[in-house]
């Protein structure tokens, strides 16, 4: 029987390891894309007419359509996954991007992995600050609660 509950154990800490990678993973890929958009902004103000520039920005764009498609198909399976999840606490995330900012999703995604309570958080957060400490509720319990080491991520990347 113990040994049973180590491999349930062991399959909620896999499965909680996989949404913490795929969340870190969405959220850089969310800032690469800000940054290429920025960086699109700064070379059209700065490029000229030349064929060169042109080409550039073809071969840009391009990259771009191949890295959303990517995305997308990704979301869509993180999305469909995280739901099957959460509709054993009567939640569901419609779209990643506004879904979890408040945090309140993400936080009941990781109760049903871990099967935890985590710690005190805000219930109907109004402010931005608010939403951003529910965020770090919860990848503060994995990091420190589950041992889930979280690279990369923070309150500087959830502008």
């Amino acid at each position: 029987m113990s040994q049973q509950g180590g491999d349930v154990s062991l399959a909620r800490d896999s499965q909680a390891e996989q949404v913490v990678s795929s969340v870190i993973s969405q959220l850089q890929q969310q800032h690469q894309q800000q940054q290429l958009q920025h960086q699109e902004g700064v070379c059209q103000q700065q490029s000229s007419n030349s064929a060169e520039d042109d080409q550039v920005m073809v071969a840009t764009e391009r990259d771009l359509a191949e890295d959303a498609q990517w995305k997308r198909i990704q979301q869509n399976t993180f999305t469909r996954w995280a739901n099957e999840h959460l509709k054993t606490v009567d939640k569901f995330i419609g779209s990643l991007e506004t879904d979890l900012s408040d945090g309140l999703k993400l936080i009941a995604l990781v109760e049903v992995l871990s099967g935890k309570k985590l710690p005190k958080h805000t219930k109907k957060p109004t402010f931005r600050s608010q939403k951003l400490e529910n965020v770090s509720v919860a990848l503060k319990f994995l990091e420190h609660d589950e041992g889930i080491r979280i690279v990369n991520i923070g309150k500087s990347f959830l502008h």
